[in-house]
């Protein structure tokens, strides 16, 4: 049994779609509370899965590679926590905030820096990956991801900024995009200038300071400016 929950969790000797179907068995173990990065993760990454299909990107092939190592950083941590309760950085922050009563935005947006601040960097730099045009193919998918994942959060995680997302896409959209793609970003530069340690420090960091953006949150407006103020949040090496 414990041997089937591992192989969950690794994807040596897997292809980005066999990665994507351990995502959705996972899916059904995990608590409530993880679901909503959880379940962006998965969609981005079958839309890259789909836009590869397509022969959307000029060398699929090290992105794979690219998408299946940035995975296992996700991976590891979340079986650590599952199996063990073990919290690791730079996800630390993420599942302590997590096992509260959290906003479900909020803990969506916490998995997507440690994801894209710590992770990102950590994957380019390890793997060498050079391919900025693909790269950036990326951010495209994530503008046309954003409104689905809205609608998730508002719809079947009954959230206000997901609402929020709905009803006003030109404020909590548009704000959101543009804060992923510059961690993004700047994840490509610290990848240059690497810094493990650091990297994970301030990913920590910025954390905190996202959970501080959206506490007493008590209408749309403020959600509007909670989320604009994430933009003073990064991770410079």
């Amino acid at each position: 049994m414990q041997k089937e929950k591992d192989f969950l969790f690794d994807t040596a000797g897997e292809t980005l779609f066999g990665v994507i179907g351990k995502m959705h068995v996972q899916t059904s173990i995990l608590p409530r509370s993880l679901h909503p990065f959880h379940h962006a993760y998965r969609m981005v990454t079958e839309r890259v899965g789909a836009e590869r299909a397509l022969d959307g990107f000029d060398d699929p092939c090290a992105l794979e590679e690219l998408d299946l190592h940035f995975a296992q950083l996700y991976f590891d941590p979340l079986r650590n926590y599952l199996q063990e309760k073990n919290k690791i950085t730079p996800w630390k922050t993420y599942f302590s905030y997590t096992a509260k009563k959290p906003i479900p935005f909020c803990s969506m947006l916490l998995g997507i820096n440690a994801h894209i601040n710590a992770d990102l960097a950590q994957t380019i730099h390890e793997l060498r990956y050079n391919n900025r045009r693909d790269f950036r193919k990326i951010n495209k998918i994530l503008e046309h991801t954003i409104p689905d994942l809205m609608n998730y959060l508002a719809f079947t995680q009954h959230d206000l900024f997901g609402l929020g997302g709905v009803l006003f896409p030109r404020s909590i959209n548009t704000y959101f995009h543009r804060i992923i793609v510059r961690w993004r970003e700047d994840a490509w530069k610290n990848a240059r200038r690497f810094d493990l340690d650091e990297i994970h420090r301030q990913t920590e960091q910025v954390a905190a300071g996202i959970i501080t953006a959206f506490a007493d949150i008590t209408s749309l407006r403020h959600a509007v400016l909670a989320v604009r103020s994430l933009e003073q949040l990064s991770v410079k090496t």
